[in-house]
């Protein structure tokens, strides 16, 4: 489902007056570890202003949170498909299937050092969850949503601004 998310930025780069530049996607990187080096060098290289994250499920190293720095870029930033504090981790949409939740959703969020899926909510939607509804339908659905939150009046210094007023969840 990730290369689904890839394929969008790759797909939302050559829209007209599109805020994504190509070349920040030119490589695919998928490191065993996010903090080895050979990768954390070629990822300062790119001198991105963001940074997005989706489906990695570790705790990401300090190093690698740190590219780009969050008050001279727009930081790291999570794409994750339920709605935060809610399910973080693995499996969130499985999980709430599994718990029969009446709704779920997306979160679109910092990423803060040594824990999992807790920074700062920059946005989030939430949808009710049909009955027949299995997981992979869901999980497409939820990505492809999360995926409009990266629109060109998205990519901005609110976000910046917003992590001062925001509090961890």
């Amino acid at each position: 489902v990730y290369v689904i998310v890839l394929e969008a930025l790759f797909n939302a780069s050559a829209a007209p007056n599109s805020s994504f530049q190509r070349f920040t996607f030119s490589s695919q990187f998928l490191p065993e570890k996010a903090g080895d080096e050979a990768f954390l060098t070629a990822l300062r290289e790119l001198q991105s202003a963001l940074c997005i994250t989706a489906g990695y499920g570790n705790i990401l190293p300090t190093k690698f949170l740190k590219i780009p720095p969050l008050f001279n870029g727009l930081g790291t930033v999570n794409m994750h498909p339920s709605l935060l504090p809610l399910y973080r981790g693995a499996a969130p949409v499985q999980r709430a299937l599994q718990d029969g939740v009446p709704e779920t959703g997306v979160t679109l969020a910092f990423t803060v050092v040594r824990k999992l899926d807790s920074g700062p909510v920059i946005a989030s939607k939430r949808f009710q969850v049909d009955d027949l509804i299995k997981a992979p339908e869901l999980l497409s659905f939820l990505v492809s949503v999360v995926l409009s939150f990266l629109s060109v009046t998205s990519l901005d210094t609110r976000w910046v601004r917003k992590i001062k007023t925001s509090s961890p969840r």
